[in-house]
């Protein structure tokens, strides 16, 4: 990360992390454990078979999603420790099953996904609003957010992911087109999936996917855009629509 956009990006931090209550409590809803930024754990092959409070298998939930026939999905990356392979069952923080992953892609460098359908049964543990920030008020595009914008996302990183004060972070976004961003935070392992706002309008711009230190410019983040991920997914006759939920800037 360049010295100058990382002070930027701390800068900005700084000033939205004094702003913020605890768990981001205009945005909460109780028992609401499947939503963007929540976390997805790995019971399933944590050490000591789970019996540790500490999670070390951990990604992010990203946006949810929905079919014509009202069928909730939502998604992460598409790294094996997340979700392992399609068919697979998908943990919430909690160590619940609640999903099944129904797709997955990867195309270096930007795109890595995996699509989760949400079992109904878990439909009211459903929240689309992105923990600690609101929105997404609907999908961006680049005539919409530019870069040097400030972004919005939340993640379940090591460090900051640990506390809920600090799972909602903010960056500048470096680049972005149709189909990938790249953007300096002060995103960690952990946050792949995390949802990516932009901070003016709410609107979804991607999903962080990894690291992009080797760049040029080198970035914190990298990751596809809400637009390709609907796009490539409509190819594989997954038709989705993101749902949408209330924004306040926080400036």
């Amino acid at each position: 990360m360049g010295v100058g956009r990382a002070a930027i990006a701390a800068a900005v931090l700084a000033a939205v992390a004094s702003t913020l209550r605890p768990g981001g409590a205009a945005v909460l809803v109780r028992g609401a454990t499947i939503r963007p930024g929540a976390r997805i754990t790995r019971p399933d092959i944590e050490p000591f078979r789970n019996r540790l409070p500490y999670k070390f298998y951990r990604c992010t939930i990203t946006f949810i999603f929905r079919d014509s026939l009202r069928r909730l999905y939502t998604g992460t990356t598409a790294e094996k420790d997340c979700v392992p392979r399609v068919g697979a069952r998908v943990y919430d923080e909690n160590g619940r099953s609640f999903g099944t992953a129904v797709f997955k892609e990867f195309q270096a460098p930007s795109m890595s996904f995996t699509l989760i359908r949400i079992d109904r049964s878990r439909y009211r543990d459903v929240n689309p609003s992105v923990q600690g920030w609101g929105g997404p008020t609907g999908v961006a595009t680049p005539a919409m957010v530019k870069p040097r914008n400030v972004i919005l996302f939340t993640g379940n990183g090591f460090g900051e992911g640990d506390l809920p004060r600090t799972r909602p972070r903010a960056g500048i976004l470096v680049s972005y087109d149709p189909k990938s961003f790249t953007a300096d935070s002060l995103a960690e392992l952990g946050d792949s999936g995390g949802p990516v706002v932009d901070a003016a309008t709410g609107r979804a711009v991607g999903m962080i996917s990894k690291f992009a230190l080797f760049r040029r410019p080198p970035t914190t983040d990298i990751g596809p855009t809400i637009q390709r991920i609907l796009a490539d997914l409509a190819r594989h006759r997954f038709r989705l629509r993101l749902v949408t939920a209330p924004f306040t800037p926080p400036f």
